[in-house]
C-alpha cells in the first residue's frame, strides 16, 4: 500500500543515525496497522507515539522535528480515504525535508551511518574498488590479502578521516533500545522466592503447574530462571502429593516415606526463606549456586514420589535398597537415608510375625504374608498365605518362606497345641537375639538369614515332636491305613459277619446308631483290640465311626455303608480326612475297596454253604444217582465261583500291596518317621512291627557313658524335618498318588475297551455280584431239593429240579459275560505299555 511506503519515508527522516532498519520497519508496520484499524483514537495514537519515541531514543535537540512528525500523524485519525491520507503524507514528507535541510544539526536521513539496507548497499558499491581486475589467481589462498579490506559498514570507516566520521556510537548505545523495557534483575530477585516455593506472584504467575515468565525478560536471564524454577515446580508437585496422602489411607511404610519427604520439603523451604531474607544474594547466578544441590536432590525426591503411587511399600523398599549402590552420590545418600528409616519399620513387621505370629491388617498390602479370609482346607484353620510377589529383593525366597512358616507354626503350637509355656520361652529367647541385630549395618541381611534358619529348625522340630508325642500323629496314620484303607482285613471280616443282617435291609430302614455296637464288638474281636486300654485312653479307636451315605432310599445297606475316622485340630491341619472343601479321598478309596471285601465275604459264604450242602447230599445214600448229579453240578459251578474268587483275590492284593502299601511306605519315608525327633541320651533307632516285636538298629549303650560327654536330651537336632505345611502336602500327595494310579484313575482309558480301568473293574464287579446272587439262589434251590427228597415230595422235587437247571444255565451265562469282561480288562492291561500293569495282566490270566 502507498500509505505504508509514505510512512516509511517519514519514519526514516525522523529516525536517529543509530536506528536500525528493523526498528524503523517495525515502527512503520505499527503505524500502518493503526491507520487500517477501525478503532483509531487520539489517546491510542498518543500511546503509540510515546512507544515509538522510546524505541528511537530521540534526543532533546530533535524536538522540533518530532513535533512536526506528530502534526503529520494526528490529522490522519479523522481521515478514511486512502488517497487523502497519501496526499497528506506527501505534504508532510516535503515539509519535514524542508525543516531538515534548514536545520544546522546533523542530517537524519539515509546519509547516516546507521545499519540499514540502503547504507549497506551504498557501502557495497563503495567497496568495489577493492575488487577491480582480480588476477587469475584471485581465488588462491596466496591472494586472500586482497580481500582483507572488505569490512562491515561500521568498521570500514577506519579508512576515512575524522571529518568523515558521522557518529561515535558505542555498542552499548546500540543495545540500549533493546533493554529499555526489560525487568531489572533486582526486581526479579524480590519475586523469585515465592516462585521457588511454587507460590504465584504478580511477576511470575503460576497456573496449571506452569510458571509464566514475562516477555520483557532477556533470554540470558530467562535461561537462569528456567533452571531455578525447576525447583519451584518440583516443590509444588511434591507438596501437593504430600497434602493428598495425608488425607488418604496408606500403608505404614508409605506413611513413613511421606514424613521423610515432608522433612526435606521443610528444609528446602527454610533454605529459600533464609536466602530471601539474608540480603547476601545479589544476583540470579549467586542464587542458583546456592540452590544447585537442593534442586538436584529435589529431582530424586520427585522420582521417588512419582513411583509412590504405582509401587507398594515393599516394592519401594526394594527400589531404595537397589539405589543405595547408585553411581550418583546424591542419590546414594538420599536412598540410603530412606532405606534406613523404612527398614526399621519393616523389621518390626518381621519381629511381630517371627516372635508372636502377629500380622497387623494395616500392613497386609506390603508384607509377603497376608491373611486369607476366603481360604478353605489347610489355610482355613490357620488363615495365612505366603505371597511370593511381595518378597523384598534383599531377602532370599527360601528365607522368607521360613519366616512365613515360623509364625504359622507358632500359631499352630500356641492356639491348637496349647504349648503356651514353650512358646513363651521361645519368644523370650529369640526376642533378645533379634533386638541385638542392627538393621542399619551392612551385615544385617546375613545375620537375619542365619538367625531365621536357626529359629526355623527349632520350631519345626518341636512342632513335629508335639504331633508325634502328644497327638499320636504316627499312630493315627497307621489307623487310617488299617481302617479306611482296609489294612486290617480281620477287622473288616468281623464287621461283615456282625452287620450282614443289617446291611441286607433297605436304607430307609437303617439308622446310623445301629452300627455303634457293631463297631465296638468288631474292635474287641479283631486285631484292633491291641490298641485298646493303652496310654492314649483309647484316643485312637474312639475316632473310628460308621455312617450311611445319602445316596437314595431304595438301595441296600451294602451300597451306602462306609467307615470314617474323625480328626479334630490340630491333627486336622496336617491330616485332611474330614476336610471342609468336600474332597473325600479316603471315602472314595474306601468305597472302591469295599467292593472287594463285599465280594470276598459273599464268595466265602457261598463256598461254605456249598460245602455243607454237598456233604448233606452225600450223606443221603437213598437217592445216590440223583444226588450225585446234583452235587456234580454244584461242584462244577463251585469251580466257576472259585475262579471268580481267585480273580478278586489277585486284583485286590494288587491294589492293597502295589498301590496302597507302596505309597504308604513312600509317605513314611518322606515324613522321616524312621527318625526319632527328640532323641534322649542312650536311645537308638528302632523298628516297630505289627506283631509287637521291636528291632533295634545298633547297640544300646549305658546312659552314663553318654552323660559324661555332656550330651542332653535336646542335643540332636535334625535339619530335614517336615513343617506343618509339608506334612499336609505329603499326606495330600499320598492320597493323590493312590487316586492318580491308572487302576484308580477315572481318566486313564484302556487301549481296547476305551474305558477307564476303574470303570471297567466296576462293571466286572457288577457281573461278579450277579453271579454270586444266582449262585446263592442255586444253592437255596438245591437245599430245597434236598428237603423235598427227604420228604419224598416228588412233584415238588421235579419243579425244583427244573428251576435248578434253569438257574444253572443262567449262572453259566453270567460267568461267560464275566470272562469276556475280564478278557478285555486283561488285554487293556497287557497292551497299556506299563510294565507293572503287564505283570498284573499275566497274574490275572
Amino acid at each position: 500500500m502507498d500509505v505504508h511506503r509514505k510512512l516509511g519515508l517519514i519514519v526514516k527522516l525522523i529516525a536517529p543515525p543509530n536506528a536500525s532498519f528493523y526498528i524503523t520497519n517495525s515502527i512503520t508496520d505499527e503505524l500502518t496497522g493503526f491507520l487500517q484499524s477501525h478503532s483509531r483514537t487520539i489517546p491510542r495514537l498518543e500511546s503509540l507515539i510515546f512507544g515509538i519515541k522510546s524505541k528511537l531514543g530521540v534526543p532533546a535537540q530533535h524536538e522540533t522535528i518530532w513535533k512536526t512528525f506528530e502534526d503529520i500523524l494526528f490529522p490522519l485519525v479523522s481521515m478514511n480515504d486512502p488517497n487523502e491520507m497519501i496526499l497528506h503524507l506527501d505534504q508532510g514528507h516535503q515539509h519535514l525535508q524542508t525543516i531538515l535541510h534548514t536545520t544546522k544539526s546533523v542530517p537524519l536521513g539515509t546519509t547516516s551511518m546507521s545499519l540499514n539496507p540502503e547504507n549497506l548497499e551504498n557501502h557495497s558499491n563503495n567497496s568495489r574498488d577493492h575488487l577491480m581486475s582480480p588476477s587469475v589467481y584471485a581465488e588462491s589462498f596466496e591472494t586472500l590479502d586482497k580481500f582483507s579490506d572488505r569490512r562491515s559498514l561500521m568498521s570500514s570507516v577506519h579508512n576515512y578521516g575524522p571529518s568523515e566520521i558521522i557518529d561515535n556510537t558505542t555498542l552499548k548505545d546500540l543495545i540500549i533500545p533493546y533493554y529499555s523495557n526489560t525487568v531489572p534483575e533486582k526486581d526479579i530477585l524480590k519475586s523469585i522466592p515465592y516462585t521457588l516455593l511454587g507460590i504465584t506472584s504478580e511477576m511470575f504467575p503460576v497456573a496449571n503447574d506452569i510458571i509464566i515468565i514475562p516477555f520483557n525478560i532477556p533470554n540470558a536471564i530467562s535461561g537462569q530462571l528456567h533452571l531455578l524454577f525447576e525447583g519451584g515446580l518440583i516443590y509444588r508437585n511434591i507438596s501437593s502429593r504430600i497434602e493428598y496422602y495425608k488425607h488418604v489411607n496408606i500403608s505404614p511404610l508409605k506413611q513413613a516415606l511421606v514424613l521423610e519427604v515432608e522433612k526435606y520439603m521443610n528444609i528446602y523451604s527454610g533454605l529459600v526463606n533464609q536466602l530471601a531474607t539474608s540480603g547476601h544474594i545479589g544476583s540470579l547466578s549467586a542464587l542458583y549456586t546456592n540452590l544447585y544441590d537442593p534442586i538436584i536432590q529435589l529431582r530424586t525426591y520427585y522420582f521417588i514420589m512419582h513411583k509412590f503411587q504405582i509401587l507398594r511399600g515393599d516394592e519401594i523398599l526394594s527400589l531404595l535398597n537397589a539405589l543405595k549402590t547408585h553411581g550418583d552420590k546424591s542419590i546414594q545418600n538420599i536412598c540410603s537415608k530412606f532405606y534406613h528409616n523404612l527398614i526399621h519399620l519393616y523389621f518390626k513387621y518381621l519381629k511381630d510375625w517371627l516372635l508372636l505370629g502377629k500380622l497387623d491388617d494395616t500392613y497386609k498390602d506390603e508384607f509377603f504374608i497376608k491373611r486369607d479370609e476366603t481360604s478353605t482346607g489347610f489355610n482355613f484353620i490357620i488363615p495365612f498365605i505366603f505371597d511370593k510377589p511381595r518378597i523384598p529383593k534383599f531377602l532370599p525366597e527360601n528365607t522368607t518362606y521360613k519366616i512365613y512358616m515360623i509364625g504359622k507354626t507358632y500359631i499352630f503350637i500356641t492356639d491348637f497345641c496349647k504349648e503356651l509355656q514353650w512358646a513363651n520361652d521361645f519368644t523370650k529367647k529369640y526376642s533378645y537375639r533379634y533386638e541385638s541385630l542392627d538393621c542399619f549395618s551392612a551385615s544385617f541381611s546375613n545375620q537375619l538369614i542365619d538367625l531365621v534358619n536357626e529359629q526355623y529348625l527349632e520350631i519345626v522340630k518341636y512342632s513335629y515332636f508335639i504331633l508325634k508325642s502328644k497327638f499320636y500323629y504316627e499312630e493315627i496314620l497307621y489307623m487310617l491305613k488299617d481302617v479306611l484303607l482296609m489294612g486290617r482285613c480281620d477287622f473288616m471280616d468281623v464287621i461283615f459277619l456282625k452287620s450282614e443282617s443289617i446291611l441286607n435291609q433297605q436304607v430307609k430302614r437303617l439308622r446310623n446308631y445301629a452300627f455303634t455296637r457293631i463297631l465296638q464288638e468288631s474292635i474287641e474281636e479283631s486285631s484292633l483290640r491291641s490298641v485298646l486300654r493303652k496310654n492314649d485312653n483309647n484316643f485312637l479307636v474312639e475316632k473310628i465311626d460308621a455312617r450311611l451315605l445319602n445316596m437314595g432310599q431304595d438301595l441296600l445297606g451294602w451300597d451306602v455303608f462306609t467307615l470314617d475316622y474323625v480328626i479334630h485340630p490340630p491333627l486336622s491341619t496336617v491330616l485332611n480326612v474330614n476336610r471342609i472343601d468336600g474332597r473325600k479321598e479316603y471315602l472314595q478309596i474306601f468305597n472302591f475297596l469295599w467292593r472287594f471285601k463285599r465280594i470276598d465275604f459273599f464268595n466265602n459264604k457261598s463256598m461254605l454253604d456249598t460245602k455243607k450242602l454237598i456233604r448233606s447230599f452225600k450223606k443221603n445214600t437213598q437217592f445216590s444217582p440223583f444226588n450225585k448229579d446234583i452235587t456234580s453240578k454244584l461242584s462244577k459251578l463251585s469251580l466257576l465261583r472259585s475262579e471268580i474268587q481267585q480273580f478278586n483275590y489277585k486284583i485286590e492284593n494288587y491294589y492293597l500291596q502295589f498301590v496302597i502299601e507302596k505309597n504308604f511306605k513312600s509317605l513314611l519315608n518322606d515324613l522321616q518317621l524312621n527318625k526319632n525327633t527328640y532323641k534322649t541320651a542312650g536311645t537308638i533307632d528302632s523298628t516297630n512291627f505289627v506283631n509287637g516285636n521291636i528291632r533295634f538298629e545298633g547297640i544300646l549303650k549305658p546312659k552314663n557313658d553318654l552323660l559324661m560327654f555332656g550330651i542332653t536330651d535336646n542335643d540332636h537336632i535334625a535339619d530335614d524335618y517336615p513343617n506343618i505345611e509339608n506334612l499336609n502336602e505329603l499326606h495330600n500327595k499320598f492320597l493323590n498318588d493312590i487316586l492318580g494310579h491308572k487302576l484308580f484313575s477315572s481318566t486313564e482309558e484302556g487301549k481296547h475297551s476305551k474305558q477307564p480301568y476303574s470303570r471297567s473293574l466296576i462293571f466286572i464287579f457288577e457281573e461278579i455280584l450277579q453271579f454270586i446272587d444266582h449262585y446263592s439262589s442255586l444253592c437255596e434251590i438245591a437245599y430245597n431239593i434236598f428237603l423235598q427228597i427227604n420228604l419224598q415230595n416228588n412233584s415238588e422235587v421235579n419243579t425244583s429240579i427244573e428251576l435248578f437247571n434253569t438257574r444253572s444255565h443262567e449262572t453259566i451265562h453270567i460267568f461267560k459275560r464275566f470272562k469276556r469282561a475280564t478278557y478285555m480288562y486283561i488285554t487293556d492291561l497287557r497292551d497299556d505299555g506299563d510294565n507293572e500293569l503287564a505283570q498284573l495282566s499275566r497274574m490275572l490270566r
